[in-house]
């Protein structure tokens, strides 16, 4: 059995593929929880088994040892009942599915396959420096705004006047239909603001391609979010009641004739068909003014990223049952069948597996005791993991009913 070197547990993950086609390198978020509970898709229990940081989550393509990466957007709840939301890319998707592999359990994490949001996505960018990275990061030809970064935040504060002309900065990069822009962002909406965040810029009264968010507020207390949306003639959108907590913005460009908007899934959740930008677009942080005076502007930035996009996406399924790795020292030694006779031949028979396994080696090892039926383990697992020191052995009783007429193999597992 391959296994990823170092690591104790496992389990399967079953990804079902997208009838639009096979997709490569492609992001998909699920939650690992560090306590006890019920695997469900996109949902995995580590029961414990799981450094309080997550440091020893690791994912691995089908074959079990190659792995992929990953990165960790947030960890909430308090140890030992807190939840992980990943993202992991995965290699390819065909649209028949694979399987991917989660692993934990390791007390010494050191491979260099942690949570990275660079490796993992298009575009990524966490701040960890006093400014911005000028090998993703550019000055808008307009100007740029006063900005400050602390903690990893990238925060946004001035006034800008009332000229119409957009400032602050953009990605040297563009992104086009088929990519999603998300990220944690904080505006603050207690006031009148002129923020833009998101594809593009919204330019008036010559309007340009964009998918950004920018002030909408009116007047004082009239506290809106709004979604510009312009393919370069005309510009519509939709806007929500904000506030000034910070927010994960998702904006979707699934085709040419449909971009999604969602604000942390209830403030906003809107398909927008009317106007829809298909140039590639860089991402902006900026300010602009279009409201005959002179407007502040104050907003921060945890994180942005741009991931790919398909409709339908790829979805989780099943999870498999965890898996421990076995150490090379720990054998079978004895296998007793009661009654012994073979084959079946009372049409349905019930036997009793007796089996014991022994630790040969210098060091205590971890395993799952089972055994297979036909090459297939029981299911659920009769018996938890189970430590053995160096010479000491342990005997396991299996009641194997339900066999039908014929010969049947049974194996320890391991053996």
């Amino acid at each position: 059995m391959v296994w990823l070197a170092g690591w104790n547990r496992r389990k399967s993950i079953l990804v079902n593929g997208s009838i639009a086609g096979i997709q490569t390198d492609y992001q998909m978020k699920l939650v690992i929880n560090e306590g006890s509970g019920t695997d469900s898709p996109g949902i995995i229990y580590c029961s414990g088994n799981i450094k309080s940081d997550f440091s020893d989550l690791r994912f691995t393509d089908s074959g079990g040892s190659t792995e992929v990466y990953y990165f960790i957007e947030s960890i909430t709840g308090t140890s030992p009942n807190q939840s992980a939301t990943v993202w992991v890319k995965i290699s390819s998707i065909p649209t028949i599915g694979t399987t991917i592999y989660v692993y934990y359990n390791n007390p010494t994490p050191s491979d260099g396959y942690g949570t990275n949001g660079n490796n993992t996505f298009i575009f990524f960018d966490d701040f960890p420096t006093s400014s911005l990275d000028v090998t993703k990061w550019t000055a808008l030809s307009g100007g740029t705004i006063g900005y400050s970064i602390s903690g990893s935040i990238f925060t946004a504060s001035g006034t800008i006047p009332n000229d119409s002309i957009v400032r602050g900065y953009n990605t040297i990069s563009t992104f086009g239909l088929g990519t999603a822009f998300r990220g944690r962002i904080n505006v603050n909406y207690t006031t009148e603001q002129s923020a833009q965040i998101g594809f593009g810029r919204y330019t008036y009264p010559s309007l340009s391609n964009c998918f950004t968010c920018v002030d909408y507020s009116g007047a004082i207390g009239n506290v809106l979010g709004y979604i510009a949306i312009s393919n370069g003639t005309a510009v519509t959108g939709a806007s929500w009641n904000s506030d000034s907590n910070y927010h994960i913005w998702d904006l979707i460009r699934t085709s040419s004739t449909s971009h999604t908007a969602i604000i942390s899934g209830e403030l906003l959740n809107n398909i927008l068909t009317v106007n829809v930008p298909s140039a590639n677009m860089p991402i902006t942080l900026g300010a602009s003014n279009f409201g005959g005076r002179t407007w502040p502007y104050t907003y921060y930035v945890d994180w942005v990223l741009i991931r790919n996009f398909v409709s339908p996406e790829p979805t989780f399924s099943t999870t498999g049952l965890e898996e421990l790795t076995t150490p090379a020292n720990i054998t079978a030694t004895s296998l007793a069948i009661t009654p012994s006779e073979t084959p079946c031949i009372e049409g349905s028979c019930t036997v009793t597996v007796d089996v014991i396994w022994t630790n040969n080696g210098g060091t205590s090892g971890t395993f799952l005791p089972n055994i297979t039926i036909d090459t297939v383990p029981i299911s659920p697992d009769p018996y938890p993991s189970q430590e053995l020191a160096p010479s000491a052995n342990v005997t396991k009783t299996f009641i194997v009913s339900g066999l039908t007429t014929g010969t049947h193999n049974i194996c320890p597992n391991p053996n």
